[in-house]
Formats: structure tokens, C-alpha cells, sequence
């Protein structure tokens, strides 16, 4: 008698995808902005925030500077509306972050976000 072999366990995004680590996502980013492959840099830099609420080690802080870092630079190209979106995207992933080990850390960095949201000039 033969015994079906045991179900395949349901892969990790780790596992399908070993390079999702934020800082590596980060540092691609990085890279790939200083190329002036800004679409590919964006995307990086999403892929990154996909990663912090899934309660991967990563600072309320790094979010904040992440995401007024690319802000900045989408308002350097003229986009007051895409660096808006992107505050609100970090606003938002803050408040979702399930690994954050200060809440007090975590809301001062919203407030900070909040804050560069309504210092943003209107289109």
C-alpha cells in the first residue's frame, strides 16, 4: 500500500522570495535611484513597505525615513500629488505595523508624517 506523500506546507514570502528583506529593498532602491531608474527604485521601495507589516524587524523610524525620503524626492520631480500618496502609504503601513516594540515610537513617527503631509504645498 502506498501513502500519499504530505502536503506541500504553503511557502513563506521568505521562502519564494529570499531577497524580500527590507533593508536589502531599501539599499536596492537606493541603487537603482542613484542609476536614475526611478520607476524601478519605486517599486523597490513599495515592495519594502509590503514587508513591514508582516512583523518583520523594522523600526517605526526607518518607516518615517523612508517614506519622507522618497516623498522628498518625488516633489523634486514636480509631483506634489505621487509625494502625497506616498506619506499617506506610510502613514497608513505605520499604523498597520503589528512588530513595533515602542507604540510611543510608532505614533511619534505618524505624527511626524502627518505633519510633512500638511507642510506638502497644494496642487
Amino acid at each position: 500500500m502506498q501513502t500519499a506523500p504530505p502536503p506541500a506546507e504553503t511557502p513563506t514570502p521568505e521562502a519564494v522570495d529570499p531577497s524580500a528583506d527590507w533593508h536589502a529593498l531599501v539599499s536596492r532602491g537606493d541603487a537603482l535611484l542613484a542609476r536614475h531608474q526611478r520607476d524601478d527604485a519605486l517599486q523597490a521601495y513599495l515592495d519594502a513597505f509590503d514587508l513591514v507589516t508582516d512583523g518583520r524587524p523594522v523600526s517605526p523610524a526607518e518607516v518615517e525615513h523612508l517614506c519622507k525620503k522618497l516623498a522628498s524626492y518625488q516633489l523634486s520631480f514636480g509631483s506634489r500629488a505621487e509625494a502625497r500618496q506616498t506619506l499617506e502609504l506610510g502613514r497608513q503601513t505605520l499604523k498597520k505595523m503589528t512588530a513595533a516594540k515602542d507604540p510611543v515610537e510608532r505614533q511619534k513617527s505618524i505624527e511626524q508624517i502627518e505633519n510633512a503631509m500638511h507642510a506638502l504645498p497644494r496642487d
